[in-house]
């Protein structure tokens, strides 16, 4: 039983280092993850960015103009709290299989590829 907790506790350092550039200000972390796909819709001011925690997530030109950061790792990734935690702290994580519907989250910031 001794071993087993030994290994769950050397994975834990390996999983917080895999997100330990994502700024507290934007993460509180647990908010943000990396996006798997992102759709362009015809015609409107947003986006919509796929990601496996939060599911769709509606992304408007505001906050790709003013809430955009230079990912680290190359790849986009998503900070976002379902809507009506905006200017919390959040209270708890959010559940696996909760989703909200793209226009229910608050994007607390994003991260796209470029260079620093």
């Amino acid at each position: 039983m001794k071993w087993i907790a030994a290994i769950l506790i050397a994975a834990v350092p390996a999983t917080a280092a895999a997100h330990s550039w994502y700024p507290r200000d934007c993460c509180h972390g647990e908010d943000c993850v990396p996006v798997s796909d992102i759709e362009k819709v015809p015609g409107k001011p947003y986006q919509i960015w796929h990601t496996e925690k939060f599911g769709p997530v509606q992304v408007d030109d505001t906050v790709l103009r003013d809430r955009a950061r230079i990912s680290k790792d190359g790849r986009y990734h998503l900070c976002a709290v379902p809507a009506e935690q905006s200017g919390k702290e959040r209270q708890r994580p959010l559940a696996k299989k909760e989703r909200l519907s793209p226009d229910r989250w608050h994007v607390q910031c994003i991260f796209i590829p470029g260079t620093a």
